[in-house]
């Protein structure tokens, strides 16, 4: 199961959906604690979708913007 999880994490990572500091040990290692913390009661597992978008959010590959790029279309005309 760990060697599918890692194929797919580098598809993920190749593709820049999945930051590339990550590796097969730190998702599984989330994915379980996701779980083992729903198991925990009610009131938590009612949550669980909830704690594995947060744990989604945390992987996903943000780059940073290109220098001088500050998403703001330019205007005017060039001198």
């Amino acid at each position: 199961m760990r060697e599918a999880a890692a194929r797919l994490l580098k598809r993920a990572q190749d593709s820049g959906h999945i930051r590339p500091d990550v590796d097969g040990m730190d998702l599984f290692a989330l994915i379980t604690a996701v779980g083992w913390i729903a198991d925990q009661g009610p009131s938590v597992a009612a949550r669980r979708e909830h704690l594995f978008s947060l744990v989604m959010d945390g992987l996903a590959h943000h780059p940073a913007p290109a220098a001088g790029d500050d998403g703001v279309p330019a205007t005017g005309t060039q001198a």
